[in-house]
């Protein structure tokens, strides 16, 4: 019964089976829908979780755009004040600037027609004036004694002699005695180097001093117009014109060996050129020429002789009109001493009655040049039998009575309150030492018994240390009006030197008191010193000092 029971209940499980099998897929079917309905709410929840942090995410965003929004709308307030701010600033500087510059226009404007008045009631002074003003303070000294020079100023009018003595200061200078020396105050020997500037109005005569270089010095033009033709470096040449290249310049400097090269230039516009003129002379050269500098020349194309240094020997006269002079000489050239190596001197204006020059008699001419040969021979250089040029020796002369006197004019120009006076006067003083040691030479060297030979070299020194100061500082002064009314009081270099004896003047003259002369006149200290120049007293306490020295 059991076994049957186990049975039934065997046959009845497959049923129960079945129908639980029934069962159990109708139980998976709700599964699933429960699944997918766990799926779709999970995914509604993703979305909806998405949506909500696109949401968040785009609020935030929108926030943050709206705050960069916000900054930078402040910011370009921030920005836009300052511009207004700048604006403003810059309105009010540049109407600051409109009233200046306005202000300034009218200062200017107001200027203009103030220096206009002003230049149309400055008097436009002329050559002929301000030469008159310095003549009537300081009258030519006599010239009598000097051979040459007498001559030559004895052919010019007299308006004309104060440029005409120192044009032949420069030519004889260079070219009579290049290689005489002489002691100056600070025991240095000098040249006789001078240059000078001529200043004329055009159709004044300015032609007329090339024409007593070309009449007295023709046989030395037309001797070194032939060595010109010849190539040998041996040859001396002392002529040339402001056309010379600076090497070729530099080559005559080497073969003449210290002898002078002398320039005469009559159109000053043409030395300008010269100088704009690459290779031509130069500033350099006519400064150092004052003082005999070196110039240095060694290039592959220079030939071996005129390789090395060689000092400038170098005498001009260069003429030409204000306008043309001021186009070369400028305010600098007057400040850095260019200038102040320069005599500047002047002849008037064309007048209505025609300056007339005397002629030298032929006779007179041919022995004037005789004695230039021979000055040549001994003080420049000599042709030997075989044609070569041999320079002369150096020869030193005793000027110390011209140095008397010049120390002191020196000693007036120091205690003069004026600076420009004071700073230019010893050049100018050593110009007006060379122009005597010419003097001196064309004299014949005059001792102490030519008393007035020494006597007319000392006053023309002083003369021309009187003219080049005054027409120096004329020429480089702004105000010319006030320095013409200066030179018409005649307060500071128009003076008569006080004359002091040498002391071979003391020996000779000491020796000579109390004796009679040739004529049998008595020698007192009165006669002695109207021989000199100078004051009796003063002759009588030199000649007692001389004479206690002795003791």
């Amino acid at each position: 019964m059991g076994i049957n029971n186990m049975k039934r209940s065997s046959m009845q499980q497959p049923n129960n089976c079945c129908n639980g099998n029934n069962g159990y897929v109708s139980n998976n079917n709700s599964a699933g829908k429960n699944n997918s309905t766990a799926i779709w709410c999970a995914a509604i929840t993703g979305s909806l979780g998405l949506v909500t942090s696109l949401i968040l995410l785009f609020a935030k965003s929108k926030k943050k755009n709206e705050h960069e929004d916000k900054k930078t709308q402040n910011k370009m307030k921030v920005d836009d004040h300052k511009a207004k701010v700048d604006i403003r600033k810059h309105e009010k500087i540049n109407k600051q600037d409109l009233e200046l510059y306005r202000a300034k226009k009218e200062i200017d404007q107001e200027y203009k027609h103030i220096n206009k008045r002003t230049v149309d009631k400055v008097r436009k002074i002329s050559l002929c004036e301000w030469q008159d003003v310095f003549s009537s303070k300081s009258p030519m000294p006599e010239y009598s004694a000097i051979p040459h020079l007498a001559t030559i100023l004895n052919c010019c009018p007299e308006s004309f002699r104060q440029a005409m003595l120192m044009h032949i200061s420069s030519m004889y200078g260079g070219l009579c005695f290049s290689k005489v020396r002489a002691e100056y105050l600070d025991g240095k020997k000098q040249s006789p180097s001078v240059q000078v500037v001529i200043e004329g109005a055009q159709g004044s005569g300015k032609g007329t001093f090339n024409d007593i270089f070309n009449l007295l010095f023709d046989r030395v033009i037309k001797n070194d117009s032939q060595k010109l033709q010849d190539e040998t470096f041996d040859k001396i040449i002392q002529t040339t014109g402001i056309e010379v290249s600076r090497t070729r310049f530099q080559t005559m400097l080497a073969s003449n060996k210290g002898v002078h090269i002398y320039i005469m230039e009559t159109e000053i516009d043409a030395v300008n050129e010269s100088i704009n003129k690459k290779g031509g002379i130069s500033t350099e050269l006519l400064r150092k020429a004052f003082s005999n500098e070196k110039i240095t020349q060694d290039s592959m194309n220079t030939k071996s002789y005129a390789r090395g240094s060689f000092p400038v020997y170098l005498n001009y006269t260069f003429t030409g009109t204000p306008k043309a002079i001021d186009r070369l000489f400028k305010e600098r050239d007057y400040e850095d001493g260019t200038a102040s190596r320069i005599c500047f001197v002047v002849i008037p204006e064309i007048s209505d009655k025609l300056s007339c020059f005397n002629k030298i008699s032929p006779k007179k001419l041919s022995a004037m040049q005789d004695q230039i040969d021979e000055w040549r021979k001994k003080y420049c250089y000599k042709t030997d039998e075989n044609g070569m040029d041999i320079p002369a020796t150096e020869t030193t002369i005793d000027l110390s009575y011209v140095n008397n006197v010049l120390k002191q004019w020196l000693d007036t120009m120091f205690h003069s309150n004026d600076k420009a006076r004071k700073g230019i006067s010893p050049r100018i003083a050593c110009m007006a030492f060379r122009c005597a040691m010419v003097m001196h030479m064309m004299a014949g060297c005059p001792g102490p018994k030519e008393w007035k030979k020494r006597r007319q070299v000392c006053d023309l020194a002083v003369y021309i240390a009187n003219y080049c100061m005054e027409r120096f500082l004329y020429k480089s002064s702004p105000d010319k009006e006030q320095r013409l009314e200066e030179l018409a009081q005649g307060s500071h270099s128009v003076i008569k030197h006080k004359r002091n004896l040498t002391d071979e003047e003391l020996e000779y003259w000491y020796n000579q008191h109390g004796k009679t002369d040739e004529k049998g006149n008595f020698i007192g200290y009165g006669t002695i010193a109207k021989k000199l120049g100078m004051e009796k007293d003063d002759v009588r306490n030199a000649l007692k000092k001389y004479g206690n020295s002795l003791n």
